[in-house]
């Protein structure tokens, strides 16, 4: 395995795990929506293992040169040929073996140019890169430019939903009355097809700014959960359906805290055992969820098994390697539900 270390920076390893493929009965497919009790089961820790969900793990290290360094990853996607990572401003592509390609556009106020990376998904069908910052760039898997389109409202996030249509969620800010949508469909042109209304209107100024919240595909249908609400939604049919509800109790934080510089730290503190959910992974049998405490940057790793409804805390954040004895794991993307992947 490489291990490439420049100054402070560090080459990124990319973990592709095999999961199990379990398909549901149809006893199964009956608990739909799921219930799950985040109240009764924060105390139900337990240790997770490879060996419990999978059978190989593949080490794929990305190319360390001057023109490829990383100093943080955002997101990678993978498509059948080429693995795309992104940073703040920048989007850059490896083969599937890790050798570097090229830098997909380039940062600037240009037509073919884009101010940042706040977040990308890709058509492997199509060929096609779609990138959002001041707008909606698209580029070939070539490295090609192709068209940008100045959208009429400002995404945080993006997927693809399906091969028609694209779907963004907006960054959820209190008090911003112009905002009053969380998520919007478009064509592939970024004309608006449908919108989605907030259900829950914050107002406490200064607060939080949440600009990633779960959303994700599963079982060719795409998955969202709107922050400070307990119902996670698939949609289907132009119609958003409610998918799992979360039983949070007394351990749901406060979703709309009034936030300044003297009251931060007692309000970090006072909600430090409060939770929201701001990810959500899922393939057959589980569902990976992170539970952000607070308002603070902890992230507490769970697992629910669709299977037996079991719902736990994964002892410590993470799923252990007794495969191979390598570094720990947790899914940050599931393809085709059997292959999970991580990033370091």
């Amino acid at each position: 395995m490489k291990s490439i270390f420049v100054s402070i920076h560090i080459s990124i390893l990319i973990f592709i795990f095999s999961s199990f493929s379990i398909v549901l009965s149809q006893q199964d497919q009956k608990s739909i929506p799921f219930t799950i009790d985040l109240k009764r089961s924060i105390n139900n820790i337990k240790g997770v293992y490879l060996s419990d969900i999978g059978t190989e793990v593949t080490y794929i290290p990305l190319e360390t040169t001057t023109e490829c360094i990383i100093q943080q990853i955002n997101k990678v996607l993978i498509s059948d040929s080429f693995i795309f990572a992104s940073e703040h401003n920048r989007l850059l592509q490896f083969d599937k073996d890790g050798r570097y390609i090229r830098q997909i556009g380039s940062q600037g106020r240009g037509p073919e140019e884009y101010l940042s990376v706040s977040d990308f998904c890709i058509d492997s069908e199509n060929h096609l890169i779609y990138i959002i910052s001041d707008k909606l760039s698209i580029f070939s898997f070539a490295g090609d430019f192709v068209k940008a389109v100045k959208l009429s409202f400002r995404p945080a996030q993006i997927i693809l939903k399906d091969k028609n249509h694209l779907m963004f969620h907006l960054a959820n800010v209190p008090g911003n009355y112009s905002m009053e949508h969380s998520w919007i469909i478009t064509d592939r042109q970024g004309n608006i097809q449908q919108r989605f209304k907030n259900n829950l209107r914050r107002v406490s100024q200064p607060g939080l700014i949440i600009m990633d919240t779960p959303l994700y595909s599963f079982d060719n249908r795409v998955h969202f959960m709107e922050y400070g609400i307990d119902t996670l939604y698939f949609f289907q049919s132009g119609h958003k359906w409610p998918y799992a509800i979360f039983n949070f109790g007394d351990l749901k934080m406060d979703p709309d805290p009034l936030i300044t510089s003297a009251t931060k730290r007692r309000i970090a503190e006072k909600s430090f055992n409060t939770y929201w959910i701001n990810s959500v992974q899922e393939n057959e049998e589980f569902m990976f969820l992170n539970l952000v405490r607070g308002i603070t940057d902890s992230v507490m790793h769970s697992l629910f098994n669709k299977r037996t409804q079991e719902y736990l805390m994964v002892k410590e954040n993470c799923i252990l390697n007794d495969l191979d004895g390598g570094l720990p794991f947790w899914p940050k993307q599931i393809l085709e539900d059997n292959l999970l992947v991580n990033y370091i």
